[in-house]
């Protein structure tokens, strides 16, 4: 049984710094290789890296972690006031798309924000004009992809589902002009 770890830890890690053939740059690296944010960059780098070891759940996880904290700032910089009108806005409509969207929100800081539940912003986004309906709607999907992932399940989460899950974010939201945001100040 040892000889089994040792031969295993042995092909998959010495050897190949021994060898000098390092594991190949994954599609996910490409995909997501002309993102400049540092805090994004964070999050993605180590997106990156988890694909790299087919941890494809901690790879969605991360994604979502960047995607949602980019919606989180561009909000802030928006303004809460405007998040908040068109909450009690969206909850006082009776017909159309709204009708049954009822979670008026009344936050006044990105900590407050941050406990708005993922998919009640994907909403309200959505009635900001920030995200069209369809967007609305691959957003979300990818919102699924991320809880199943970080929830036991045994739906297999597989480097593809990752590729789409990634594609989408990265036009979606990360280099979305819609969800720009103003560089961090320097220390």
């Amino acid at each position: 049984m040892l000889d089994g770890l040792t031969k295993r830890w042995r092909d998959e890690l010495i050897l190949p710094i021994q060898t000098g053939v390092l594991p190949k740059r994954s599609l996910l690296a490409g995909l997501l290789a002309d993102l400049a944010d540092p805090d994004e960059t964070a999050y993605l780098r180590e997106a990156t890296t988890a694909a790299t070891h087919h941890l494809y759940r901690a790879a969605a996880v991360l994604g979502w972690c960047a995607a949602i904290d980019r919606i989180h700032r561009r909000i802030d910089e928006i303004g809460f006031s405007a998040f908040n009108v068109t909450s009690a806005r969206m909850a006082s409509e009776t017909k159309g798309r709204y009708k049954k969207f009822s979670s008026t929100q009344n936050v006044h800081s990105l900590a407050e924000l941050r406990e708005t539940f993922d998919t009640v912003i994907l909403w309200i986004i959505e009635g900001m004009g920030l995200i069209d309906t369809n967007e609305h709607a691959r957003l979300r999907g990818c919102f699924e992809l991320r809880s199943q992932s970080a929830h036991p399940g045994d739906a297999p989460i597989t480097e593809y589902n990752l590729l789409s899950f990634f594609s989408d974010i990265n036009e979606i939201v990360l280099k979305n002009e819609r969800f720009a945001v103003a560089p961090p100040p320097s220390a």
